[in-house]
């Protein structure tokens, strides 16, 4: 198994990509998100679905929980955009796509 390495841009860009996650939990817990349990959920399960991918030491197995991420975030942005309140704040929806972009940008580097 090949073992992930990571160069110094791959680091930064997981660091951005958790900043991002963060920004999105605090947006989520002000009106109107938390009586929408998804949402309030989903903060801290990118959190923790992130934590379980780099603690993978392999680069297929990173890379399948990536995609499980990739996946989660495509979910979170098709309900985020067929909900009136999130439709309304630009920058959830915004955030979720820049999550799913930095997602796969991390998955060609593992592939790479």
């Amino acid at each position: 198994m090949e073992v992930f390495k990571m160069d110094e841009e791959t680091a930064k860009l997981i660091v951005q990509t958790y900043e991002k996650i963060n920004r999105l939990k605090g947006l989520l817990m002000n009106e109107p998100y938390p009586q929408i349990q998804e949402f309030i959920e989903s903060g801290a399960r990118l959190s923790e679905l992130m934590n379980r991918a780099f603690e993978e030491s392999t680069s297929i197995g990173l890379d399948t929980k990536l995609a499980t991420i990739s996946e989660h975030l495509g979910n979170l942005l098709s309900h985020s955009n067929s909900s009136l309140h999130v439709q309304e704040n630009n920058e959830i929806i915004d955030l979720f796509e820049q999550l799913k972009t930095d997602v796969s940008i991390l998955q060609s580097k593992i592939n790479a």
